[in-house]
């Protein structure tokens, strides 16, 4: 079988985000209010933001979720700002695809407006032709997944031209050169 695209995962994959990821949520919570400390947004790693939002939300109210996760992308921005660590030997890959010929793609659970500001911040926006992302409509996911051919930075999401699901699903990713826990990727046609 040859390869006619490859498709990045982005957090934790092309880019470090989860630190960042941590660090903001505790601005947001400092910023409402919130008692919740650096442990329980740590146990929300790599959850996204509706599971963080509902379990952050568990411990003490929060205000709503489409007043949270605006001030959760501008905390974001900040952090990211100073300094957003690519992965050296992922982004390596990402290039020799793209000199290879290969179309590169990115796809993400994470709501299209993080997406966005994650690869605009990690500079490696233009490199990627297409990103799938998922629908967010300020309260919650849908199970809307949003292809955009042409990534517009900012915007909350993409409601038209979603598809129920993606052409293929990711279970796992790649791993990289400084992962202590090797994984397989696994491709799975819906």
């Amino acid at each position: 079988m040859t390869a006619v695209a490859v498709v990045f995962d982005c957090d934790g994959v092309l880019v470090d985000s989860e630190p960042h990821s941590i660090v903001s949520w505790l601005d947001v919570l400092s910023g409402v209010g919130h008692p919740a400390g650096a442990s329980d947004v740590e146990a929300c790693a790599g959850l996204g933001f509706a599971p963080t939002y509902g379990s952050l939300s568990e411990i003490a109210p929060l205000p709503p979720p489409d007043e949270v996760f605006p001030i959760l992308l501008a905390a974001l921005r900040r952090s990211f700002s100073r300094g957003l660590r690519r992965f050296p030997d992922t982004v390596a890959v990402l290039n020799a695809c793209i000199a290879a010929g290969f179309p590169v793609a990115v796809a993400s659970s994470s709501p299209r407006a993080r997406l966005e500001l994650t690869l605009e911040m990690a500079g490696i926006a233009g490199l990627i032709g297409v990103s799938v992302a998922r629908y967010f409509d300020g309260m919650g996911y849908s199970d809307c997944w949003a292809l955009d051919l042409t990534p517009t930075f900012g915007a909350v999401n993409d409601g038209p031209g979603c598809s129920p699901q993606p052409d293929i699903v990711l279970n796992e990713v790649i791993p990289v050169s400084n992962s202590s826990s090797p994984s397989l990727i696994s491709v799975s046609p819906v």
